[in-house]
């Protein structure tokens, strides 16, 4: 719930005016350290990058060497790869049902320790698995994971930054998730996909023990739960000598006076949260129905299936940084443009590259037949020429289209949902409410990932752009009418 009574914005400006009490270079330093707080709390996001992108190290290991660890042969059918793409949404829902009602009975700290713990389970099946269930079951938990970090990560870094810089230090989960599937494709070119897996395993365990005992607790965590003396300390080191404390956590309570009586899961009895629900269900039909889920696990499979040829490893470095510059484009336009402003430009972006892509792979299907005939004195001999585009042309336009698109994703429709999903809602029953609308948010994209060739089969490639892009234009319509606006405000 965000401020709307007239005496929680009188608080909330007398915040303010405190705050522009403070010399610019303290309050630049202080931002810095939380951005810092907020990135090293993200760690798990870089994990999780790893896991999406898994897969297609998988796939372009196994073409030239199908062994494992341990010298036995793998040999995985299209289904069997579909499968491997899709258990890490479906294990995300089963993550989710146990984090929405275990954090909000730990604390913020112990949330992140105990999230990774599937994760650990999962990679290290990878990294010694010997046959396909093994590979399925270790997806499976690396998808618990993912779900329970997805929840307790984005939850910190929306509890612990200042609200003018919340957008950009929540940026900072997007980035380093799109690291982790830039340096799941770089360790990739040294070494093999099981060694990859079972790095993974020594990284996690550095996290939980060397850097999450060293974080700051959130401090709404800490009010909620009338924990006020070590609230105070947290928001002291946080907020700087400058900032009115008292009336930060004033607001706090009385944003979540209004759930504080509920028990267990009623709030989602209440109107004002079933609307919300609604906004965020329907945005994560777009989310998923516009490609975000199928093309960063099937980049390789796609250009292929465009008839794309060179250096795959060209294309797919290529196309995993352009995220990362779009993500950086997002962290710096986010507090400013806002979350609307950065989910319409998104969705533009993304419709108009499918528009291009799949009308530039359906006429490659369909030679164009010329209205001029060779010989002008010779209408009657010479039969209509056919004009193909040039290949050279016909790739750099799909390889830019494919920029141009997964550039749009990463500025809004990629992360926004999630970041949504935490602001929608006070901090009493934040983990809960988040948790119902991410089960549902991945619910839905488990379904193009794990229907993917069937949907290619049906619509052909061309046919299916052409599908992504509708739902992206149906998704700028909704946005503009329907989503709240949350930047630069206090979400309790």
């Amino acid at each position: 719930m965000m401020e709307t009574d007239p005496i929680l914005l009188v608080k909330k400006a007398a915040m303010k005016d405190a705050e522009n009490t403070e010399p610019r270079q303290e309050k630049m330093c202080r931002y810095a350290k939380q951005i810092f707080i907020v990135l090293l709390a993200s760690l798990p996001n870089l994990f999780m990058g790893v896991t999406f992108t898994w897969p297609n190290v998988l796939r372009a290991h196994l073409a030239t060497d199908n062994t494992t660890l341990f010298g036995a042969e793998l040999h995985l059918s299209e289904w069997d790869f579909d499968m491997i793409n899709s258990l890490v949404c479906i294990g995300s829902v089963f993550g989710l049902l146990l984090s929405g009602w275990l954090f909000q009975r730990i604390s913020r700290k112990k949330s992140l320790i105990v999230a990774m713990v599937p994760g650990l389970v999962g990679w290290a099946t990878l990294g010694l698995a010997v046959n396909t269930p093994m590979l399925l079951f270790g997806r499976l938990c690396d998808g618990m994971t993912t779900g329970m970090t997805t929840q307790i990560v984005v939850t910190y870094a929306v509890e612990i930054p200042d609200t003018a810089i919340r957008g950009t230090a929540c940026s900072t989960t997007t980035i380093l998730f799109l690291f982790g599937t830039a340096l799941s494709v770089i360790l990739s070119l040294a070494m093999t996909w099981y060694a990859v897996a079972l790095s993974n395993v020594g990284a996690v365990l550095v996290y939980i023990c060397l850097i999450v005992p060293f974080l700051p607790e959130s401090p709404t965590f800490l009010i909620v739960t009338e924990k006020e003396k070590e609230a105070t300390k947290v928001l002291r080191k946080l907020r700087g000598n400058y900032s009115n404390i008292k009336t930060e956590m004033a607001l706090i309570k009385n944003m979540n006076d209004e759930v504080a009586g509920d028990k267990g899961w009623s709030f989602i009895l209440q109107r004002e949260m079933q609307k919300k629900f609604l906004v965020l269900t329907i945005l994560s039909l777009v989310q998923g129905f516009c490609g975000t889920e199928v093309l960063r696990p099937n980049v390789l499979k796609i250009l292929e299936m465009s008839g794309v040829t060179g250096s795959t490893d060209l294309f797919v470095i290529i196309l995993i940084l352009v995220p990362i510059s779009g993500a950086f484009v997002m962290s710096c336009i986010i507090d400013r443009l806002g979350r609307r402003g950065c989910l319409v430009l998104s969705l533009a972006f993304t419709m108009i590259a499918y528009v291009v892509l799949g009308s530039t792979i359906f006429v490659q299907t369909l030679p164009l037949t010329s209205v001029v005939p060779i010989e002008f004195n010779d209408t009657a001999k010479q039969p209509p020429y056919q004009v193909e585009l040039s290949d050279d042309t016909r790739q750099l336009t799909i390889i830019i289209s494919l920029i141009v698109c997964i550039f749009g994703m990463n500025i809004g429709i990629q992360s926004l949902p999630f970041q949504l999903a935490s602001e929608y809602f006070p901090t009493t029953i934040r983990s809960q409410a988040m948790s119902l609308n991410l089960i549902v948010g991945y619910a839905i994209n488990a379904i193009p990932l794990t229907l993917y060739s069937a949907m290619n089969n049906l619509l052909t490639t061309a046919g299916l752009f052409y599908f992504f892009a509708a739902v992206s234009g149906i998704g700028v319509v909704f946005t503009l009418l329907c989503v709240q606006e949350t930047a630069l405000m206090l979400v309790g």
